[in-house]
Formats: structure tokens, sequence, C-alpha cells
């Protein structure tokens, strides 16, 4: 009964076949491709739009999977949730966009509409529109591109830009914009450009440029409009407009050239009048297309458009449509490499060029990505920096002569303000320790020792009153600890009309020849008094030797004794000396004193070396020692005994400690001033020998301790 009822149903077979001839018609007529899917999803019927838009065959069309055409070009995931998820659950789709890569056609960008008929039942059908929207997707690519590009220029122009509506309100401006002229973003875009800094910008040569000659000509050139401005003065500004008709706007460029025209009117008169800004900047300026290699590595670029300036610089003639390559076979590959990571990652760069095809000359170049990334086109800005980077060469190099001549023959280099006041300086920080805030003005003068600091500063200046040049000796401060010796001269330097620029002065460390000549003097001083001191020794040693004795006897100890104390001066001043040690001189500057009696003097020790300098100092030392001993202390008397011990510590400085103690000799009273001996111990162990001393006249006797550095 159902089949009776079904073939009731069914339209007569020649309307059916009048039917199909209609739909047919619409399929071969429609410019839209058109394919008829079965409820499997093969393809039943297909328009000859579909075939020659996706360059398939009918007979591998019909009767297959739609996935399967093409060898599975079409099986494309966002199709697949298209057919089988999106379109069951509501019967039709509309606008669904999907983009694939095909084998022979290439990347596509399609519009789905999708409509499923008769569904369940015998007619159950599914109608797919495709509108391929490639091309208008890449217009619309292109447009971004173009207008990603134009904000560049604007930004990266050196000259104030504004874009204005129609009305002439401010729509935009640039950075440099409000640099130049000191006003808020806040406060200028979204109002008329005659409102901006209070109505500074009511100018009635703008308003003739803007409301009368640019809605006749489309643009104006090179007006040159001066105004007074109440925050930045008097200016003289070159405008240039154009009227942007496609997108109701104005382009209106400002050049402020107010310091060229003062600077320089002859040449306010040869200037060319500007350009437009593409063709107007002297910066050179290219697009370049980049090229790549299967493996992603850019291989050369080609030049879409440059500008005059950059033929000028480079000169590259004809530049524009052929490759680097082409101009410039041996083109070095990392210039390749750099722009193509710019193209490729969409990161600005900035850098300094010079390569054989800009002539050997030195670039600041900004290169930038415009438009899409798959069109891989970066534009280039570059400046010559040719000239700066001669002179900072030069003047490197003269800095380079200057420091080498002033670090072989100066520890600590300044310059002085005109009226002599301290600016502040690394090396003299380094020298004395002093900060630069310190150093200002006269606050140098806190590093120069207080004996010496009043008359540095008198002498410092007369010199800066009467322009003359100083020369002093006085003492620094050092970093390391102490004072140093400096001999300190300074000079004025003068500008070609002889005008004092600054104060250069220098301090050379001149302490080893202080200390020499202090070492000459104290010497010469020793020397005189050991002269009286051998004599009142000999004159004791001949009274204690001939007392009791016959004159051979005395003769001979007398002999013996004398003998000792010149091998111990001949010890004590041989210069050559590679090192001493310290027992063998103990032992033989305490020879002449014990001849007779060894136990009246003990040493104890350990075998140190020492250097000749050290030894020699120490030489002395011992010998003033036993010398006081044997005219006023322990070995005055028969009773008297010495005690002479030295022990050695090696952390954190290797030091020598010494002990000198005198017992059993007649009382001893502290004397009002020091002598000799007991400034000679002090300078010695606490100038000479880096170390310290201490000297105690002890009832029972006197006490001596003393460390010496090794170092």
């Amino acid at each position: 009964m159902a089949g009776n009822v079904d073939s009731e149903s069914r339209p007569p077979d020649d309307h059916r076949a009048g039917q199909e001839t209609y739909v047919e018609a619409i399929l071969r007529t429609m410019r839209q491709p058109l394919v008829v899917l079965r409820r499997d999803l093969t393809v039943e019927r297909a328009n000859q739009a579909f075939y020659t838009t996706f360059q398939v065959e009918r007979e591998a069309t019909e009767g297959h999977r739609i996935y399967e055409l093409g060898n599975r070009q079409w099986d494309i995931a966002a199709l697949r949730r298209l057919l089988e998820d999106v379109l069951p659950s509501g019967g039709a789709v509309t606008d669904f966009k999907v983009e694939h890569s095909f084998e022979n056609i290439g990347r596509r960008v399609m519009m789905l509409n999708a409509h499923q008929m008769d569904r369940g039942g015998p007619n159950d059908r599914i109608l797919l529109a495709i509108d391929d929207i490639t091309e208008r997707e890449n217009l619309l690519w292109e447009l971004e591109g173009q207008k990603e590009f134009a904000e560049k220029i604007v930004d990266a122009s050196r000259d104030p830009l504004l874009i204005l509506g129609w009305d002439l309100t401010v729509k935009a401006a640039n950075e440099t914009f409000y640099e130049t002229f000191q006003v808020d973003r806040a406060e200028t875009e979204g109002r008329m450009i005659y409102d901006l800094g209070n109505g500074q910008w009511n100018i009635a040569a703008l308003r003739e440029l803007l409301e009368n000659v640019l809605p006749e000509n489309n643009a104006f050139n090179d007006y040159v409009v001066e105004h007074e401005f109440e925050d930045i003065g008097h200016r003289i500004m070159v405008l240039n407009a154009r009227r942007v008709d496609h997108m109701d706007l104005i382009l209106l460029a400002i050049e402020d050239q107010t310091e060229a025209r003062r600077a320089s009117a002859a040449l306010r008169e040869s200037e060319q009048r500007y350009r437009t800004l593409f063709e107007a900047i002297d910066e050179g300026f290219c697009i370049l297309e980049m090229i790549f290699d299967d493996d992603g590595t850019a291989r050369d670029y080609r030049f879409l458009q440059v500008n005059p300036a950059f033929t000028r610089h480079t000169g590259l003639v004809d530049a524009a449509g052929r490759t680097m390559r082409d101009l410039e076979p041996n083109h070095e590959q990392h210039w390749f490499d750099i722009y193509g990571w710019i193209a490729t990652t969409g990161e600005p760069a900035r850098f300094e060029q010079s390569a054989r095809h800009l002539g050997n000359r030195w670039y600041d170049v900004y290169a930038f990505r415009i438009d899409a990334p798959e069109l891989r086109r970066v534009a280039v800005i570059f400046r010559d920096v040719s000239d700066r980077r001669a002179a900072e060469s030069a003047l490197h190099e003269s800095e380079q002569r200057f420091r080498v001549l002033v670090e072989t023959t100066a520890q600590a280099v300044w310059e002085t303000d005109p009226d002599g006041s301290a600016r502040p300086s690394e090396s003299w920080d380094r020298f004395t320790g002093q900060s630069a805030a310190d150093m200002r003005g006269d606050g140098w003068a806190e590093a120069v020792h207080p004996d010496d600091r009043e008359r540095a500063l008198r002498e410092w200046r007369d010199c800066v009153a009467s322009e003359r040049p100083l020369g002093i000796e006085l003492r620094l401060c050092h970093a390391g600890g102490g004072w140093r010796w400096t001999y300190c001269n300074a000079a004025p330097i003068r500008d070609a009309d002889g005008r004092i620029l600054k104060w250069v002065g220098m301090n050379r460390d001149i302490t080893r020849r202080k200390e020499a000549e202090a070492q000459r003097e104290l010497l010469l001083g020793e020397l005189n008094h050991r002269v009286k001191n051998i004599f009142a020794i000999i004159r004791v040693l001949v009274s204690q030797t001939v007392e009791g004795r016959s004159t051979e006897e005395a003769q001979g100890i007398l002999l013996g004794r004398l003998d000792a104390l010149v091998q111990a001066h001949a010890l004590a001043l041989e210069s050559r000396w590679e090192s001493v040690d310290l027992a063998q001189l103990a032992e033989l500057t305490m020879r002449p004193y014990r001849a007779e009696r060894p136990e009246v003097i003990e040493i104890d020790g350990r075998s140190v070396k020492l250097k000749p300098r050290p030894a020699l100092s120490l030489s002395l030392v011992l010998h003033e020692l036993a010398t006081n001993a044997v005219k006023y202390g322990a070995l005055s008397t028969p009773s008297g005994r010495v005690t002479l011990r030295w022990r050695l510590s090696d952390a954190p400085v290797p030091k020598v400690h010494l002990r000198w103690c005198e017992t059993g000799g007649p009382p001893v009273v502290q004397p009002e001033e020091k002598g000799f001996g007991t400034q000679l111990v002090d300078r010695v162990f606490d100038y000479e020998l880096g170390g310290d001393s201490k000297v105690e006249f002890n009832e029972t006797g006197l006490r001596v301790e003393a460390c010496l550095s090794l170092i």
C-alpha cells in the first residue's frame, strides 16, 4: 500500500526530465562554482565554473567523494567540519570562510554556502556554492600594508606632520609636531587647528591657505609663514599640504626653517622647494622585495621603488625593478640575511652599514617590513654619516694618543672650569679615592695633606688670577692608604680669541724621589752620627781592652773587635746583595759587642731572607741600639745583658716580629725629647720597612718591639 502511495506521489517521468533540464540550465549558467553532493558526500554534479576555477576533470569528479578530488586536495579539515558537523545540525550554512593551498592553483580563500535539501527523503542532496574571494582578500591585505606604510613614513618623518579632517579638526599628528611646538596630544587631537595652544595657531596666513588656496588647488607647496608663538618664540615655517579626497583628509607638513634662515640668507634663497614627502626627504629611501630559496634562505632582493636621494647616495642608476645580484653580483650575503630576517619576523632594525654598492661610505640605516608578511617587502631609509664617523675616528685616535701620553707621565689628570672650579675626574678618583661630588669646586683640597693644603690653595688661586701655569710639589692622599708626594703642573686651554676655556692639570707621583732624598739626608746624618759613634765605640773598646791587660794582649783583643766591627759594616753596606740572612746580619752586627763575653747578647731567631735595602736599614737600627747599650745601657756595666729575638708570621702578610730587651744595666729614665736613636727606629720601621715599632724606657732596661714586612 505504501508502494502505491509512493508511486502516485512521484511526478511523471517527462516532468522529472524537464525539472532536471531546468536544474542543469541553472548549473550551466551560474558563474559561481556549484556542487551537488549526495548523502554520502559523493559528487553527483558540478557546474562548469567549478571545473574551470579548480582545474579538475568531470570524470575525476562526479561519482567521487568530495574529499578525494584532485589527489585528495579537497580533504580540508574546515570543509569536513562544515559538511559533517555544522550542516547536519542546521540544514543550511552561509558565509563559511575556508582558506586552503591547492597544488595547481595555489592559495585560495573561499566563502562557502551550503543547503541540505529534503533531509532524510528520497531527494536528500547538499547544494554547495563556492565563492572565490582570494583576490578581494589580497586587495584588503595590500590596502592594510599601504596604510601601515603611510603611518610609518609619517612617524619616521623628521618634519612635523598634521592630518586634518575636512572640517580642519586634527585627526592625528606625529611625535615631531608635539616636540617642536610643545603641545600635548590630548589637547591637540579632535580640536580645530586654530584652537591649538590657546589659539596660537589661529594664523591669518594659515587660514588663507587652508580655506581658500587648498580647496581650489587640491594642494599647496612651500608656503612660508612667520609667526610669534607664546612658548617657543618667533618661527619661520614652510608649509606643504595635500588633499586626500577619497579619505576626506588633509596632510599638512610643517618645516621649521627658523634657524636655517637666520644662519644663511644666501643658503635660504638657493634651497630647493620641498617636494612630496617621499621625493623631498634627503635620506635615501627604497622598498625591497625579498627573494627566498626553498629552504627559507634570503638569496636576493628586488628594488621595487627608490627615491632620487637613493641614487645620489649609492650611485646605483636605474635600480628600480632590478635585483641586487644584478647590480652587485658579489654583494655580501649577510645583508640579505638581515633584510630577510626583517621581512620574516616583522621586527624593525637600525644599524650602520658600509658596502661597495654604497661607495664605501657609512650610512645610518633604519629598515622595517611593510605590507603583509607573505609579500616580504622591506622599506629602508638611510642617512650618510661618513663625516661623523671620520670625525669620531679622528677624535678617538687623538684621545688614544693623549691617553697614552698622560698615562705614561701622570697618575692623576683633571680639568677645571675657566674660573678654576674642579670638574669630576676618574683618574683623580682612582688615585685619591675622592668621589666626583667631593672634588667639585675647591673640594679637591681635602685630598691634599693638611700641611700642604693652604700653600696649594694659595698658589692655585694666584695662577688662575694671573692666568699663568702652575708647578708645585704637594702630598695627596692615596686610595691604597697613606700619602703620596706628587708634582702638580697645570696650564690653561684657550680658544682662537685667547679666552680660557678650561684648565688641564696632572699630578705625577714623585714619592720614590722624595723618599730617596729623605734617605740620602738620613744616611748623611747617620754617617755623621756613626762616625762619632764609631770613635766612641773604639774609645770604649780600647779602655775596656787595655784595662788590666798587657800591651800585647790588649792589642790582639782590640784588633779582633775592630775587625768584627768592620765586617758588620761591610755586610750592611753591600748594595749588590740579592738577599741577606737576618741571623747572619744580627751575628755580624753584634759580634764586636760580644767578642769576649758572648753571653751578654743572646740572639734567637730562625733564618729569614731580607732584601738588601731593608737589611741595610735594619743593620743601622741594630748598630744604633747596640751602640746606645754600650754607651748608656745594659752593655755599659758588667752585669748587663741584651736579648735579641724574632719570629715570622705568614698571615695575612708575611712579617718579622723583632724584640730587643736590655736587663741588668743602670736605671733607665724616659728622655724629654726623642734622641737620634729613637727617631731612627721610628722612621725605619714605620716608613721604610712597612711595619711599626714601640720603644719603652722601662726602669729595668730599654725594650723595643717592632715588625717589618717581607713584601
